[in-house]
């Protein structure tokens, strides 16, 4: 929803403020998540070249894995795995 840089890291500190405060475990991990993610979360602003990104090669590439191994142990070798 933030348009801009300065917009979207107040919003996030005020997500990892919330969740900060808690005293619910799993609310209190998030912070500490996002807190760690913190650049990459805000890569749609800061990325160099076009603005935006995507995790389209990654997913791709995970896709292509899967079919390769697709269970059967001769296919572990279209993924560099020896028999």
């Amino acid at each position: 929803r933030s348009h801009d840089l300065a917009d979207a890291k107040h919003r996030l500190w005020r997500i990892l403020d919330r969740c900060a405060r808690s005293d619910v475990p799993e609310l209190l991990r998030l912070a500490r998540t996002l807190d760690a993610w913190v650049d990459e979360l805000l890569a749609y602003w800061t990325s160099t070249g076009r603005r935006g990104v995507s995790n389209g090669p990654t997913e791709a590439t995970n896709a292509l894995i899967k079919s390769a191994w697709n269970g059967r142990l001769r296919s572990a070798m279209l993924v560099g795995h020896p028999d």
